[in-house]
């Protein structure tokens, strides 16, 4: 048996590998020009590329929806503040493709249709978080605090947490995205995402599920106050055979799929 493993890991590789790669691009999801969608007033979820990407709206205070709030095509990069939330900073989804998915929140949540290795997917900032963090805002404790403080010396971040979860809803880790990085040494090295960024998402391993969460320094009232947006495009992935899912357990063993990152 010992012998027969490395071929029969090698025909189940091959197999997972002959898989054809499906990606998020949301250019399927029809717009007219300068808009979005869905224009979500209760829990609802919609789909691009065989992902269905989660939204949630409070029913208690009848407001506030979170998670993939819209697809999005505008391209008008001087709107900054609310409504006009559903902008990515680049004016364009990434190469530039026409349309974008914009999420707010802790939660947001893409669910894939069978168990599913991961190969990356491009995030950017949007409009109103782009400029909270070069411009600063009245919800921070400091009234219209900048990333980096007076002296740019401040080392603040925003950190979008992508989590894994496997087919039991456990986490099989997380991959951090920096939306904006100022604890550099050398401050010229400050930056905010003005730009689609590529994110190899493929240490994630064999996935059911992506959980979307923020970390940050900017607070207010002891909440993180830079708002929480984030734009993501071109959400790509390889469906695993059925073949690769039966052995799925080995393969972990083995080191050949990942099931957890520190």
């Amino acid at each position: 048996m010992k012998k027969m493993m490395p071929i029969l890991l090698t025909g189940l590789m091959t197999s997972a590998n002959a898989a054809i790669a499906a990606t998020a691009t949301f250019e399927d999801l029809p717009l007219a020009p300068e808009s979005s969608g869905p224009g979500f007033t209760a829990d609802g979820y919609w789909s691009s590329g065989g992902v269905s990407f989660f939204a949630d709206w409070n029913e208690t205070y009848n407001c506030c929806l979170s998670g993939f709030m819209y697809y999005s095509n505008r391209t008008d990069t001087s709107k900054v503040a609310f409504p006009d939330d559903n902008i990515a900073t680049p004016g364009s989804g990434a190469d530039g493709s026409a349309t974008y998915a914009i999420a707010f929140g802790d939660g947001a949540r893409a669910v894939f249709a069978s168990p599913t290795a991961l190969i990356g997917a491009q995030f950017t900032t949007t409009t109103i978080t782009h400029d909270a963090i070069l411009n600063g805002h009245s919800f921070a404790d400091i009234d219209g605090y900048v990333f980096g403080g007076a002296d740019g010396n401040a080392e603040d971040f925003l950190r979008l947490n992508v989590t894994g979860l496997d087919a039991d809803n456990n986490p099989t880790g997380t991959i951090p995205v920096y939306l904006a990085d100022y604890r550099f040494a050398d401050n010229s090295l400050d930056y905010v995402l003005d730009d689609w960024m590529f994110v190899d998402l493929s240490a994630l391993g064999v996935v059911s599920a992506l959980e979307f969460s923020f970390t940050g320094t900017v607070f207010g009232g002891g909440f993180l106050s830079t708002p929480a947006y984030f734009a993501m495009d071109n959400l790509s992935t390889v469906p695993l055979p059925a073949s690769v899912l039966l052995f799925a357990p080995a393969l972990a063993g083995l080191g050949l799929v990942r099931r957890r990152t520190a």
